[in-house]
């Protein structure tokens, strides 16, 4: 997963942007892009937000809050997938961490005698369902930005398939 701290850049890339042509359509020129890449920190919100605009990855705002070091704290890392196939390996573990958590809290209800370890352990399961509901949106908007770019590139295709 994406871990390198050059999500911009991959974002552009997979849009199929050199940083000579998306420089062309941001309101910023080609060494304010690179400075950004560079340090992605330094980029304010409004040419971040434009930058996720010109290449339909909402994911880039997101990831771009966890650099800002004001907010990162609050936020766990986030991992973005780079492949389809580690959607489904998040989408695993979101499956095991849920289901785990709801036999715990289902567990901790029936047995209604709660220890301040109970109390813990609960809270340790809402914080785990919490992250798990923030990973399956990432994953879920992942999913959604490759759906629009292969229709994107083979309209001709999503077409044809509806038309059969």
């Amino acid at each position: 997963m994406n871990r390198d701290g050059n999500y911009m850049k991959t974002c552009r890339e997979m849009a199929g942007y050199t940083q000579e042509r998306a420089a062309e359509y941001l309101p910023f020129e080609i060494r304010t892009l690179q400075r950004y890449e560079a340090e992605p920190e330094k980029a304010p919100f409004d040419a971040v937000a434009e930058m996720a605009s010109l290449y339909d990855r909402p994911l880039l705002v997101l990831w771009w809050l966890g650099h800002i070091p004001v907010i990162s704290k609050y936020l766990h890392i986030m991992d973005f997938p780079d492949h389809p196939c580690e959607v489904s390996v998040m989408m695993d573990i979101m499956r095991d961490n849920i289901h785990r958590c709801y036999e715990l809290i289902k567990q901790s209800l029936l047995d209604r005698k709660w220890t301040f370890n109970d109390l813990d352990t609960l809270m340790e399961a809402f914080s785990e369902m919490i992250d798990g509901g923030f990973e399956m949106i990432i994953a879920a908007l992942f999913i959604q930005q490759n759906i629009q770019e292969i229709k994107r590139k083979a309209p001709s295709f999503a077409t044809s398939q509806r038309a059969s």
